[in-house]
């Protein structure tokens, strides 16, 4: 299973659903928790493990670089996150609204960015997604996972809150829980002064539901349906719910499926309010690669149409620009569809669909 896969897909509507108890990250049973119903326990200080170093950080944005032993006196949120991850993005607001209002009380919001894909790794794409994300915290690129394997974190997105002892007094695995994120912040401020009577209250984000199509890779070792390296034709028929269908010519990749010619069309049978895919060119192309959206079968209209996609000429589109997270589909409530994207040129690549309620 990968990194992402453990548990990120799902883990907001689970820890809402369901009464889970998981040890996590550094010191095993001696670090936080998560507990009954997704509320974390604070770690008494005597109790609480010391936190890793940054390892491996190839860069640092918004920041000269930054050590743990330097941030001492200071509460610090490490933050684990890749930029094409939208259970990651979800989260953005919530800390974009901590680094705003607790910046000057004493916290210091640190985003680790270690990513799943290969061109998640290049610093170009990373610093791109940190401008247009408007992610004005420090982050620290950490392309072969030396700060994710220091702390021993399984997971996008995931928290570790560490003290002005440097000591890990709480972990937060996934969306969700930013009252308790914020009380856990409240209080250790409030252990070398006063935190302040503002809070950040409700922030507005993207939703997130229970019984949404799981996220689906299409690369070869994530199970996808043509192998490394292989080229075929297929038409694949039906109406499998959850399950990719293909129509046209394919080539395979460990990460990715690209169109080997053109009209080369995925399917996808969903259940969501918001359809999402990771999409990239093809590596050397400057124009844009245009992909045609379709929602059950006709052009999406435009109360359903996501932040990225177009009209042109009565049909809708997606231009794919670079390698990222593009919105698809939206609506006002969770349904079932049929999504379809249709390459108009050789060469664009898919890696996942992502699900949103």
């Amino acid at each position: 299973m990968s990194r992402r896969g453990a548990l990120a897909g799902v883990v907001a509507g689970a820890l809402v659903a369901g009464s889970v108890v998981v040890a996590l990250a550094v010191g095993g049973d001696r670090a936080a928790r998560l507990v009954n119903g997704g509320r974390e326990a604070v770690v008494a200080p005597e109790d609480a493990v010391p936190a890793p170093g940054f390892a491996g950080i190839a860069e640092w944005l918004n920041s000269t670089p930054l050590t743990m032993s330097a941030l001492r006196g200071r509460v610090v949120l490490v933050d684990f996150w890749t930029y094409s991850c939208i259970n990651c993005r979800r989260t953005l607001p919530f800390l974009r609204a901590l680094h705003a209002t607790y910046e000057a009380r004493g916290l210091t919001v640190i985003g680790v960015h270690s990513p799943e894909f290969d061109f998640e790794k290049l610093p170009d794409n990373v610093a791109r997604a940190v401008r247009d994300l408007d992610v004005t915290w420090p982050v620290a690129e950490d392309p072969d996972h030396g700060t994710w394997d220091a702390f021993r974190n399984q997971y996008w997105p995931a928290d570790y809150l560490v003290d002005r002892d440097g000591r890990i007094r709480l972990t937060h695995i996934g969306e969700g829980g930013d009252t308790q994120i914020e009380d856990a912040v409240r209080g250790l401020l409030a252990e070398g002064g006063d935190p302040g009577p503002t809070r950040v209250g409700d922030v507005q984000k993207d939703g997130v539901g229970t019984g949404l199509t799981p996220e689906t890779y299409l690369g070869a070792e994530r199970g996808g349906l043509v192998r490394d390296g292989v080229t075929e034709t297929r038409d694949d028929t039906g109406s499998r719910r959850d399950t990719v269908l293909l129509h046209g010519r394919f080539t395979g990749a460990a990460q990715w499926l690209s169109a080997a010619a053109p009209d080369a069309t995925v399917r996808l049978d969903y259940t969501a309010r918001d359809v999402y895919a990771v999409l990239a060119p093809p590596p050397g192309t400057v124009a844009p690669q245009r992909v045609e959206v379709r929602l059950d079968g006709s052009p999406v209209p435009a109360a359903r149409r996501g932040r990225d996609v177009r009209e042109v000429s009565g049909r809708t589109y997606v231009d794919v620009t670079a390698d990222d997270l593009y919105h698809l589909l939206t609506g006002p409530s969770v349904a079932k569809g049929r999504v379809e994207l249709v390459a108009t040129t050789p060469g664009l690549r898919w890696f996942t669909f992502t699900f949103g309620g």
